[in-house]
């Protein structure tokens, strides 16, 4: 496994070798299995007030998705398996968005790390992990852009937020109660990201191997 370090470590890139992938598509296959199981489960005996839907049991457990009805064809659970190994596998060469950024959705490439066994943002929090993506990304007019890792830390170091013009904040108030909180994420994510250029960043062209 290669894991190449970049300035914005939320776009930290995960690269994996042909047996690693292998081996990443089986413990995705162990995973659809295991909700087809739970599904068996839950219409067995998670349901209250409600008796066992045995339709839906029968199509949790229809064995022609994970057995195939066609020797010369890959069953249905293989496919499926062989598109989530091409979708992980980019997610894990873009960036982190979702949950893990204070964005109200699951993070894919969360998702392919934890089940390879990495963290590449380990110990920082969602709220920090949001000003990072702030400290780096950054609009004008309707134009984005983006900070160089020095520029996104001197950011975060002077972090002293204001009302946007036409935000809401003048009807709804309150702005200034959350200041503190924010500054101290701020805070939280300066020193995270200074540890991280200390410790993890290298040349550009000397990524760091990981066995």
């Amino acid at each position: 496994m290669k894991i190449t370090y970049t300035p914005n470590p939320l776009n930290t890139i995960v690269e994996l070798d042909e047996h690693e992938k292998k081996e990443f598509w089986y413990k995705l296959k162990i995973d659809e299995l295991t909700d087809l199981l739970f599904g068996v489960h839950y219409e067995m005996s998670c349901k209250k007030d409600e008796p066992p839907n045995l339709t839906r049991i029968k199509q949790e457990a229809e064995s022609s998705y994970y057995l195939g009805d066609d020797d010369s064809v890959p069953a249905p659970i293989d496919q499926r398996c062989d598109e989530l190994l091409e979708h992980y596998l980019g997610e894990l060469q873009s960036n982190h968005t979702g949950d893990c950024t204070c964005f109200p959705a699951s993070c894919s490439k969360c998702h392919a790390e934890r089940n390879l066994g990495i963290d590449t943002i380990k110990g920082l929090g969602k709220h920090s992990a949001h000003k990072i993506q702030s400290a780096f990304s950054y609009k004008e007019g309707d134009v984005w852009k983006e900070r160089t890792l020095d520029e996104a830390l001197e950011y975060l170091k002077n972090y002293d937020p204001k009302p946007t013009p036409g935000s809401g904040w003048e009807k709804t108030g309150g702005f200034e109660a959350h200041v503190p909180r924010w500054k101290e994420e701020a805070r939280i994510a300066y020193e995270w990201l200074l540890d991280y250029k200390a410790t993890k960043l290298q040349p550009v062209d000397k990524p760091n191997d990981v066995a």
